[in-house]
C-alpha cells in the first residue's frame, strides 16, 4: 500500500507509517567507495595475475606455479592496503569477509568441479584403497599433529588439547591444486594422478566432519572417543544424503524439461545446483563441502548419460573455468591474509610445516605397503578364479576331464599386471601434501572458546589463521614448484594417453563393488537414466566422441597441449561451430520424431544407444 503524493514528511517517512525513499546521497557514496576500494583493486589483481600466468606458461617458467603467482599480487595488494587503512582495520575487516567469500562463492564451485570432473572409472577400481589414506592416514595425522603441538606448547603458547586436535583437524586437509595442474598438464600416469585427487577429494570431508566436532563451544572440553563416532557417523550420512537426494532431483528436471540439447542452460543449470546443495547442507547443520562432492559426484554418474559428447565438453570446460576464478580468488584472499602475518605467527608456522611433514612421511609409507599387500592378496585371489574358470571350460571341451597342461601354464599375477604404488610414487603422494582453501575456511571457524582458554596465548586464533596462510603458500611454493622435477627425476611415466578404464582393466571386482553395481545396475541407472545399460551407452558414447573430434584431429592436438597445457579449450574450440548449428536447431528437434536419427548423425538409430536414454 502506497501513500498518496503530498503524504510524506520531511523525513520521508509516510503518514501511514511507511517508509518510501529512493537511496541517499550517502547511500550513492557508499557504493561508490565499495567500487573505489573493493571492487578496482580486486579485479586487477586478478587481471594481473592471469597476465602472469600467461607469460609463464608463455616462457615455460615451470618451477613457479601460477597459483603462487596469485599469492604474490595477493601480497601486493595487502601490502598496499595495510598501508593505506591501517593493521587493525584490516584485520577486522578480512575475518568477516573471508569466511562469507569462502564459504557462499568460491568453494561450492570449486568442490563441484571436482567430482564432475573426477575419472570414474579409475576412481572407482582404487576406490577402497584410496579410503585407507584418506580415512585412516588422516585419523593418524590428526593424532600426531595434535600430540605434537601440545608436546610443543610452552615453544609457542598453544596449551590448550582441544584447541590443538582442532587445529591438527583442519591442517591435516590436503588440496593439492598446483601439483594436479601440472598433473594434467604433463599427463601423468593415471595410477599416482587418481591416488593424489582421491586422498584430497575424501580426506577433506573426513576433515570437515572431525574438525565440527571438535569445534564446539565447551571449553577446555575434548570430546570422547564415542561422541566423535557419533559425530562423525552423523555429519557424514545426512551430507551424503542431501547430496545425492538433490543431485537425483536435479537430473529428474534435466529429464523432465528436455535439456538435452540445450548445453549453455545444462551448464548453468548445473553450476545452480552446486550452489544450492552447498548452501542448503550449511543451513540445515550438515557440511556443505561433503553434499556437493556427493552430488557432483552422482551427477558424474547419472547425468552424463543424458548429455552429448560435444555438450559434456562444453559444459566441462565452462565449470572447470569457473572452478578456476575459484581457485584464483581463495589464493589472492591468501596473500592478502600472508600480507598481515606477524613474527609471532611465522614462530608456529615454521612448526607446523615440520610437524606436517613428519606425519605424512609417517603414514604415507606403511600404509602403501599395505596396500600393496593388499593388491597382491587380491591378485592372488583373481588368480585362483581364473584357473577354476580354466579348469571348468578345459572339462567340457575334453571328453577326458584332463586339464593338468592348464594347470602347468596358468602362473599367478605378477607384480607388473598389478598397479603397485613404487617408491616414487610414495614420495610423490608425500610431496603432494599441499594445503588450500579448505583448510583456510575451516581455521576462520574457529569458534571464540579458542581466545577464552586459560591455556592459550592472546589472540591465538588470530595466530592459528595467519600460519596457516603462511603454511599454504610456503608448501605451494616449494612442493608445488618441485613437481615436474621430481617426477622426472624420479622417472614417474609422463606424457602418454590412457584410457579412462586404464586402472579398472587390472582390478579386481570385489564384493563391495559387486553390490554397488547391482545398485546401480537394478534401481539407479533405470530411475535416473532410463532404460537401456551403462555399456550400451559407454559404446555410444565413444563412437560420439570419435564424430565430434575424430582419431587424426586428437593426435594434432596433442603436440599442442603438452606445450600449452591447456586441457578443455582446444577440444571446445574444435566443435563451436557444431554447438552453435545445434543450439539453433534445439527448438525443432525436440518437436521431431527422428529426433533420435538426427542425434546420430543422420544414421537409423534402430538397436542404437542415443535413443534409448531420451526421457
Amino acid at each position: 500500500e502506497l501513500p498518496e503524493t503530498g503524504e510524506l514528511s520531511e523525513t520521508g517517512e509516510s503518514k501511514r507509517g511507511i517508509m518510501v525513499r529512493g537511496p541517499t546521497q550517502e547511500d550513492l557514496e557508499q557504493s561508490t567507495k565499495v567500487a573505489r576500494h573493493v571492487v578496482v583493486p580486486a579485479w586487477t589483481v586478478l587481471f594481473l595475475s592471469i597476465l602472469s600466468a600467461a607469460l609463464l606458461e608463455r616462457f615455460k617458467v615451470h618451477w613457479l606455479p601460477e597459483s603462487a603467482v596469485v599469492i604474490f599480487w595477493g601480497i601486493a595488494a595487502g601490502a598496499v592496503m595495510r598501508y593505506r587503512f591501517g593493521w587493525e582495520a584490516m584485520v577486522a575487516t578480512l575475518q568477516k569477509f573471508n569466511v562469507v567469500a569462502l564459504n557462499l562463492f568460491l568453494l561450492p564451485i570449486i568442490i563441484f568441479e571436482s567430482g564432475w570432473s573426477v575419472r570414474m572409472k579409475d576412481f572407482g577400481s582404487q576406490f577402497q584403497y584410496i579410503l585407507v589414506f584418506a580415512i585412516l592416514g588422516t585419523g593418524i595425522c590428526v593424532l600426531i599433529v595434535g600430540t605434537l603441538i601440545h608436546a610443543t606448547r610452552n615453544f609457542h603458547g598453544i596449551g590448550d588439547l582441544k584447541t590443538a586436535f582442532a587445529y591438527a583437524s583442519l591442517i591435516c586437509s590436503t588440496d593439492p591444486v598446483a601439483t594436479l595442474a601440472t598433473y594434467s598438464s604433463l599427463k601423468v600416469e593415471p595410477l599416482l594422478n587418481i591416488m593424489v585427487f582421491g586422498e584430497a577429494l575424501i580426506n577433506d570431508a573426513v576433515a570437515i566432519v572431525l574438525f565440527e566436532i571438535m569445534n564446539s563451544d565447551v571449553v577446555g572440553t575434548l570430546p570422547n572417543s564415542s561422541d566423535i563416532l557419533r559425530g562423525v557417523a552423523g555429519t557424514f550420512f545426512s551430507s551424503v544424503a542431501i547430496g545425492f537426494a538433490s543431485a537425483a532431483v536435479a537430473i529428474v528436471g534435466i529429464r523432465l524439461a528436455s535439456m538435452r540439447y540445450l548445453p549453455a542452460m545444462q551448464g548453468l543449470y548445473m553450476v545452480s545446483v552446486g550452489y544450492i546443495v552447498y548452501a542448503t547442507a550449511d543451513s540445515v547443520g550438515a557440511s556443505g563441502i561433503i553434499a556437493t562432492l556427493f552430488a557432483s559426484l552422482t551427477m558424474n554418474l547419472y547425468l552424463k548419460p543424458h548429455m552429448a559428447y560435444s555438450d559434456e565438453l562444453l559444459v566441462s570446460y565452462f565449470i572447470k573455468q569457473l572452478a578456476s576464478i575459484g581457485d584464483m580468488g581463495i589464493f589472492l584472499m591468501v596473500g592478502v591474509d600472508a600480507s598481515l602475518t606477524l613474527g609471532v605467527s611465522w614462530k608456529f608456522s615454521l612448526w607446523i610445516m615440520l610437524f606436517c611433514l613428519a606425519s605424512r612421511a609417517v603414514v604415507i609409507v606403511p600404509l602403501a605397503l599395505l596396500v600393496n599387500a593388499w593388491k597382491r592378496c587380491a591378485g592372488r585371489v583373481r588368480h585362483v578364479d581364473v584357473r577354476k574358470t580354466i579348469r571348468r571350460v578345459t572339462s567340457v571341451i575334453n571328453t577326458e576331464g584332463s586339464y593338468s597342461q592348464v594347470d602347468e601354464d596358468a602362473k599367478p599375477s605378477t607384480d607388473d599386471d598389478i598397479p603397485l604404488l613404487s617408491w616414487g610414487h610414495m614420495f610423490m603422494m608425500w610431496h603432494a601434501g599441499l594445503r588450500g582453501g579448505i583448510a583456510l575456511v575451516l581455521c576462520l571457524q574457529l569458534g571464540e572458546w579458542v581466545d577464552l582458554d586459560p591455556d592459550n596465548a592472546p589472540h591465538t586464533r588470530r595466530t592459528l589463521a595467519q600460519a596457516t596462510v603462511s603454511l599454504i603458500s610456503v608448501f605451494l611454493l616449494v612442493f608445488g614448484g618441485s613437481t615436474r622435477c621430481c617426477l622426472q627425476k624420479l622417472g614417474i611415466p609422463i606424457g602418454e594417453d590412457y584410457a579412462n578404464d586404464h586402472l579398472s582393466k587390472t582390478s579386481v571386482m570385489d564384493c563391495t563393488r559387486q553390490g554397488f553395481n547391482k545398485i546401480d545396475t537394478c534401481l539407479l541407472w533405470r530411475c535416473l537414466v532410463g532404460d537401456g545399460s551403462r555399456e550400451e551407452w559407454q559404446e555410444s558414447r565413444q563412437e560420439d566422441r570419435e564424430d565430434v573430434i575424430g582419431g587424426e584431429g586428437e593426435k594434432e592436438l596433442s603436440p599442442r597441449r603438452e606445450q600449452t597445457g591447456v586441457l578443455a579449450a582446444d577440444s571446445c574450440t574444435s566443435i563451436l561451430e557444431q554447438l552453435h548449428e545445434r543450439h539453433r536447431s534445439a527448438n525443432v528437434l525436440r518437436h521431431l520424431e527422428t529426433v533420435d536419427d538426427f542425434a546420430c548423425g543422420g544414421e537409423s538409430s534402430d538397436g542404437d544407444s542415443d535413443g534409448v536414454f531420451l526421457p
